[in-house]
């Protein structure tokens, strides 16, 4: 079995799946920095971002 914990970090989460997986075969790492993800990030907070200003937009 494998284990691929979907977290950007190290902390208590990974630490507590990493646990949680201790029959696993294979265990990932934390996904860590990385440009591709940054870019995702501010895409998706962009996008949140205007479609709040819609949103309030229409209620207007």
């Amino acid at each position: 079995m494998a284990v691929a914990p979907y977290v950007i970090a190290p902390g208590r989460l990974p630490d507590r799946i990493a646990a949680g997986a201790a029959e696993a075969d294979v265990l990932a790492g934390v996904l860590g920095p990385s440009p591709e993800l940054a870019r995702l990030l501010l895409a998706r907070y962009d996008g949140a971002a205007r479609a709040a200003e819609r949103v309030e937009a229409a209620a207007v």
